[in-house]
């Protein structure tokens, strides 16, 4: 929801605003997902699997920090949104499509 209302962000105040929500957000599906990942995961695997996820969490924030520097210096405040909106709808496609395996053995849903 705060994606889609920061498109209209016209101050920092509230682009501050805007990105503290998303920050909680952020954390909660962070919480969440170690739960969901110790659960699916092979337990003799399971400080690989933790390895991959905290790089794939870390790497796009380093990779954003650069990236949207260089898009606010050329674009402004305003491409920040739409463009984290659209990662976000990627995202969920991803998951929407994965399937687990130890979940359909059980007769219970195959996917998220």
């Amino acid at each position: 929801m705060s994606l889609a209302l920061g498109t209209f962000v016209k101050n920092k105040a509230a682009l501050f605003t805007m990105m503290a929500v998303i920050g909680i957000g952020f954390i909660a599906i962070q919480i969440t997902t170690y739960s969901i990942l110790a659960e699916i995961v092979p337990p003799e695997r399971l400080g690989e699997f933790m390895g991959m996820m905290n790089l794939f969490i870390s790497l796009p924030q380093f990779l954003a920090n650069n990236i949207m520097g260089f898009m606010l210096d050329k674009f402004g405040y305003g491409v920040f949104f739409p463009t984290a909106a659209v990662a976000m709808v990627i995202a969920g496609l991803i998951i929407l499509t994965s399937r687990f395996t130890k979940y359909i053995s059980k007769g219970t849903s195959a996917s998220i």
